[in-house]
This record gives C-alpha cells, structure tokens and sequence, in this order.
C-alpha cells in the first residue's frame, strides 16, 4: 500500500506545477508555502504538503501525502501516512494511518476518563483509520482501529479501541479491549481483566465486571450490575434486560 502511495507521488510530481507550488529537496532547514513533490530537511516545513515529506522535524498545516519524522505534526488535518519517532500529531482530524513509537495524538483526546463529559465533548471533526503507538494514542473523535501498548484514551471511538494495559473513553460503539478496559457509555463488548463502565449495553467479558446502569451480559468470576447501593452482584453470569 506505501509502495502504491509513493508511486503515485512521484506521478504527481511529475505533473506541470504553478507558481505557488515547488520543490524542495536539500539539507538543513527547508520551508515552502506548497508543496507538491518531495522535501527533505532536519527541519521541514511547509504550509500544505502534498506529497512526501522527511526530516528529524517535519511539520505542515495540511498533510496528503506521506510526513516522516522524529516529531511529526500537522497543524490541521492528516490524509495519508504520518510516521513519528517520538511523537505524531494532527490537531483537526485525520484519514490514514498515524503512528509513533511514544505518543500519537488527533485532536488531544481525554487525560481522565472521570473527567470526561459527554455532553461538552470536543465537537472536532471525525477521524478515520488506524492509530498506533507504543506508550499511548489520544484522540477526540475517532472511527476505526487505535492500538497501543501502554494505553488509549478517545472522547468517542467507533470501531476497535485495543492496549496491553488501559483503554478508556466516553462512548464506546464496537469493541474495547485491555487488561484494563473503561467506559462512560459501552455499546457492544468489553474485554479485559478489570471491566468498567457506567452504561453498558453489550457484553462484558473478564475477571470482574461492573456496570452501573443499561442492559446486558457480564460474564466473569465477579459480576455487579446496578447503580450504587442496589447492585446486584453475582459470580459466573449476570444480565439485565
């Protein structure tokens, strides 16, 4: 698929360029208002790209292409591939596939889900694809895979929120999956060692499992289902319809 994507932009390279467009392609600090082709620097910057991107710092207000760096950033949107060492971010919204060894982030997403509240969340535009990273994804609104190793947190997730250790967000609508998985709102199945959330309406599928209102199956060695002080605790299988 990089390999398709690349071809194309050399394609597109190739084509007859305006005045407001260029090329960069050099050592050290590099900065274009439009890019269209390929740019290399230690610091690479550019008001659009549309293209290809390296350098140990790349950043661009408007990202389609492919943007590779130590820290990658997009002020704005992402459509394409963006791949950071460090830290990858896109401050809008994204389509594609965002990645970073320490910390990818759309939007900003929650720090703490007890402080998350539905109601006032970020109205940011929709994210869509894969989000990957080795210490933790963050993202406000999003649609599709996000996996970390460390944890995850999202406002809203449609799709796959997957980590080794934490998975929270405010509404969930597919499937969340960790050793220690939570949610404000749980539409479908959560999967982990310690389940929570305060609205479930699915399954829930771990060692213990708590959920304070909604309707559904908890399946584990510890099941509660039922707001504070009438909660009906169970072992092996509890529902509520």
């Amino acid at each position: 698929m990089l390999a398709l994507l690349l071809a194309a932009l050399v394609l597109r390279a190739e084509e007859p360029q305006t005045q407001a467009d260029s090329h960069d392609l050099g050592k050290g600090s590099v900065f274009c208002l439009t890019l269209t082709g390929l740019q290399v620097g230690v610091a690479a910057i550019s008001e659009d790209l549309y293209g290809l991107q390296l350098g140990f710092g790349t950043f661009s207000k408007d990202l389609s292409g492919v943007q590779l760096g130590a820290l990658a950033s997009a002020d704005e949107s992402i459509n394409g591939v963006q791949l950071g060492l460090f830290f990858a971010s896109a401050k809008q919204s994204a389509v594609g596939w965002q990645h970073s060894f320490f910390f990818s982030s759309i939007g900003g997403g929650p720090t703490d889900i007890r402080k998350i509240d539905l109601a006032n969340a970020p109205k940011t535009p929709w994210a869509y694809g894969l989000q990957t990273a080795f210490i933790g994804g963050f993202v406000d609104r999003f649609g599709g895979v996000q996996i970390s190793f460390m944890g995850n947190t999202a406002f809203e997730i449609r799709g796959l929120q997957l980590a080794m250790f934490g998975a929270s967000a405010g509404e969930v609508k597919g499937l969340q999956a960790a050793i220690l998985p939570s949610a404000k709102s749980m539409v479908g199945i959560q999967i982990g060692c310690f389940n929570e959330t305060e609205e479930l309406h699915g399954l829930q599928l771990g060692l213990w499992n708590r959920a304070k209102s909604g309707a559904g199956v908890q399946i584990g060695i510890v099941n509660g289902f039922g707001p504070e002080g009438h909660v009906l605790w169970l072992p092996l299988v509890n529902a509520r319809f």
